[in-house]
């Protein structure tokens, strides 16, 4: 394959669309392997969180929804990393969105946690993910507003996820190394 230089330009008005952020993810992380630059200064093949810690308590997350507007499901697996037997809770939700049973099925797994525990939460999506790692901070500076000026969307559950993220240590991490600890919970979801 023949090497080549490639420009990235942003348009306007695709920010914000579903579809579009995740091709957007897709091409990002597709220019990170081909190229080698990544826009933080650690290597996209190892980056899995924002931070790490000592976790005592380990959780996985599933969510399943049909269309928007339709009823939804969440599954979630909380296993302490030491020895002890692992806890597994569902739900359902009607009239929902993907975004918002994920934030929900975030919520669920926190409330079930103790403030002031330590735990490492492999977040079922970028968006959970992109958003406590990177997102939420500039909503807060422009009072809960997206860089457009809008607001941001389930605004209600970013915020209790705030509250909760900090009474507790979290380690947000993308699901890629929860395969073991997540199984089974993709048939609960459902």
């Amino acid at each position: 394959i023949a090497k080549h230089d490639i420009e990235w330009r942003w348009v306007k008005g695709h920010a914000g669309n579903a579809q579009n952020e995740r091709v957007d993810q897709l091409a990002t992380a597709a220019r990170e392997n081909l190229t080698g630059y990544v826009r933080s200064s650690v290597p996209a093949s190892s980056l899995i969180s924002s931070k790490t810690v000592n976790a005592s308590l380990e959780v996985a997350l599933r969510v399943s929804v049909g269309k928007a507007g339709k009823a939804g499901g969440w599954a979630l697996r909380i296993a302490p990393t030491g020895s002890g037997s692992p806890q597994t809770h569902t739900g359902y939700v009607k009239n929902t969105t993907a975004q918002r049973i994920e934030l929900l099925a975030v919520l669920e797994a926190l409330d079930r946690i103790d403030e002031g525990e330590a735990v490492r939460v492999f977040c079922p999506s970028d968006y959970v993910y992109n958003g406590m790692n990177d997102w939420i901070s500039g909503w807060k500076k422009r009072s809960w507003k997206n860089s457009a000026g809008k607001p941001v969307k389930h605004d209600d559950l970013w915020k209790r996820l705030s509250a909760a993220d900090a009474a507790r240590t979290i380690e947000w991490a993308r699901p890629k190394k929860d395969e073991a600890l997540a199984r089974g919970l993709d048939g609960l979801a459902a």
